[in-house]
């Protein structure tokens, strides 16, 4: 019984410690930094090779000019979805940093 006090004695205090120890704190600067496949270039439709739309009749020509544009205007739209993105990471970075902040 003896044996067994000293030893809960000795545990409790080999585990509190020593007195008067200060935490060290250490900071680290953290890139924020939106995804990678909001950075990526926007995409553009290329026109049609010049000898291709020189020899193409009037209709053609419309139809190559209406692909292009097209195409260019979709890729602007999603290009634009992608700036969407990026104004809501930049307001949801804000916010965490200001609730982390209040804390």
């Amino acid at each position: 019984m003896l044996l067994r006090l000293a030893i809960i004695v000795a545990l409790a205090a080999l585990l509190t410690g020593c007195p008067g120890t200060t935490p060290i704190i250490q900071y680290k600067t953290v890139l924020l930094e939106p995804p990678d496949s909001l950075l990526q270039d926007c995409k553009t439709q290329e026109p049609a090779e010049e000898e291709q739309y020189v020899a193409a009749d009037w209709p053609e020509k419309e139809r190559l000019l209406m692909k292009t544009n097209s195409a260019n205007m979709k890729n602007l739209d999603l290009c634009n979805v992608d700036k969407r993105n990026l104004r809501k990471w930049k307001v949801d970075q804000k916010a965490m940093i200001e609730a982390k902040e209040k804390k």
